[in-house]
């Protein structure tokens, strides 16, 4: 073949190359698969130790059972109790809230008085009543004292985060014990009791066990809600029930003859509604002799709704002697 046809075959080669070129189809590049979007963690504020004094607190008191108590704080925190009684240094906040009170007891008798922490209630002014936190014993010194002495302490009470605490008071006693209320907000009323008498009278009467002559001189007397007896007595215990009070009454005792020894119990009993009543202490009273006389005290309870009732002396079964006593209403 000659140059001619050489370059002849070449120009064609080269033209069904082009059109084969031209008319194939191009390799599909596989797309990327679409990015998920991100959707950000929610981020968690974290909680704030709350602390917010109860607005117009009065540090009010009040006795019950003998022990007088005052409340010298209060306010709402997310404090866990049982942090504030171990008084952590650092404590850290708790989903809940909780109304604290702090206070004080004083035991103004000679005994420590039979009383826990169950018988406290917050009060709000709906009237709704909320429970302490049970610590087990922490921050409950204040509740019973000993003896003549003082406490402090504080309970703990859960509640909303805006409890409305205006109006609210602590609850003291459960039935059927007549309960005492400490305001917070609010003045505290003066009490009912003790309610002194303005009493007095004279009678003869035979001893019970010597058959002396007596003459019994009723000196006053008063009605009361808590025990005023410096002892304690199980029978009738520390605070009086919702239907009843403590009439105690001062008496001289005259011996004009004979001899008397020993408790006074049984030269008396009190006419309540016609039916005599033994009382519930056993007066002391040193031994007198003729010409001698003892002052004591004779304890009864009595219904809170008696206005009157008799005060009988000496032997009953020898021409017992009487004086009536008319009780205020109250």
């Amino acid at each position: 073949m000659g140059r001619a046809g050489i370059a002849g075959l070449l120009i064609l080669l080269l033209a069904a190359g082009c059109g084969a070129a031209a008319t194939s189809t191009p390799t599909a590049t596989p797309a990327s698969a679409a990015t998920p979007a991100i959707t950000p963690e929610p981020t968690e504020t974290p909680l704030a130790l709350v602390r917010e004094p109860v607005a117009g607190l009065l540090k009010n008191q009040v006795a019950y059972a003998g022990v007088t108590y005052a409340l010298t704080d209060a306010f709402v925190s997310n404090e866990d109790p049982r942090d504030y009684a171990e008084d952590v240094a650092s404590p850290e906040p708790s989903e809940s809230f909780y109304a604290y009170l702090v206070l004080s007891g004083n035991n103004t008798t000679q005994h420590r008085p039979d009383l826990d922490a169950g018988i406290y209630s917050l009060l709000l002014a709906d009237g709704k009543a909320i429970e302490p936190r049970d610590l087990f014993g922490r921050g409950e010194a204040f509740v019973a004292p000993a003896a003549g002495a003082a406490a402090d302490g504080f309970l703990a009470f859960e509640v909303d985060p805006d409890v409305e605490l205006a109006g609210a008071s602590l609850r003291i006693g459960k039935t059927p014990d007549r309960p005492a209320s400490l305001f917070l907000t609010t003045a505290q009323p003066a009490p009912d009791y003790p309610v002194v008498l303005t009493v007095s009278g004279e009678a003869r009467g035979i001893g019970v066990t010597n058959g002396g002559q007596l003459v019994y001189t009723l000196l006053g007397g008063g009605l009361f809600i808590d025990n005023p007896l410096e002892f304690p007595n199980y029978d009738t215990g520390a605070r009086a029930n919702q239907d009843e009070l403590f009439l105690v009454l001062d008496i001289r005792i005259f011996m004009e003859s004979g001899r008397l020894e020993g408790t006074f119990k049984d030269q008396f009993r009190l006419i309540v509604n016609g039916a005599p009543r033994e009382p519930w202490n056993s007066p002391q009273g040193n031994s007198i002799g003729p010409g001698a006389a003892v002052d004591t005290q004779v304890g009864w309870l009595i219904p809170a709704s008696a206005r009157e009732v008799i005060l009988q002396v000496g032997d009953p079964a020898e021409d017992p002697g009487t004086i009536p006593i008319t009780l205020p209403g109250t």
